[in-house]
């Protein structure tokens, strides 16, 4: 019971924390240079995205308020998992709060160029491309250590497809915006997980 309990907390605490970072980003985002070089309206990488967004956040809303509804999709599950999915939920948060900092005015909910786009390669970014999907995907893995239920795990891996799509997508417009900066910073940075480290900078 305690565990429950403690797993519900964790589970909304960090939920929380997200939304809010997420939505700040977003107000931030739009008081930036909004003049449109290039945008994708692909269903795939946009609205797929915040479907299947909405249909887990549903889910965590039902287990968090009462978890008895979702039991005929939970497993069994142990204090041990509860702890390694909330070191895995909260390096998931902080590495998101980061990486939207680094972002700041960059960020956009839609795969786009801006007139005013700067390549950002400090922080996160130094390493790994795509760290704000990495952080997604330890706050899925948090999630269903945390709720030892199989739905809202399945709801939440069924981003991860639509998030990789979104990446590639997303590294074609930066490569023909930024041209050899980009490329050179393909060279040495991972997509989700870190290759090696080089320099710091940021392309206006």
């Amino acid at each position: 019971m305690a565990a429950t309990h403690l797993s519900r907390i964790l589970l909304i605490t960090g939920f929380l924390i997200v939304l809010a970072v997420t939505q700040l980003a977003r107000k931030r985002a739009t008081g930036a240079d909004s003049t449109v070089t290039k945008r994708s309206d692909h269903i795939a990488s946009r609205f797929g995205v915040r479907i299947t967004s909405a249909l887990t956040a549903l889910a965590i809303v039902v287990y968090t308020l009462n978890p008895e509804l979702l039991a005929w999709s939970s497993f069994q599950t142990s204090t041990s998992v509860i702890v390694m999915g909330a070191t895995a939920g909260t390096l998931g948060t902080a590495l998101a709060v980061w990486s939207y900092r680094c972002l700041g005015m960059n960020w956009s909910d839609s795969v786009q160029t801006n007139a005013g786009q700067r390549l950002i390669t400090r922080g996160p970014y130094r390493c790994v491309r795509h760290p704000l999907y990495t952080s997604f995907g330890l706050l899925i893995l948090g999630m269903i250590l945390i709720t030892g239920n199989w739905l809202i795990g399945l709801l939440g891996l069924s981003i991860m497809p639509l998030l990789f799509q979104r990446a590639l997508l997303e590294e074609r417009y930066l490569e023909a915006k930024f041209g050899e900066d980009y490329r050179a910073y393909v060279k040495h940075s991972g997509r989700f997980l870190p290759k090696a480290c080089g320099g710091e900078q940021s392309t206006p």
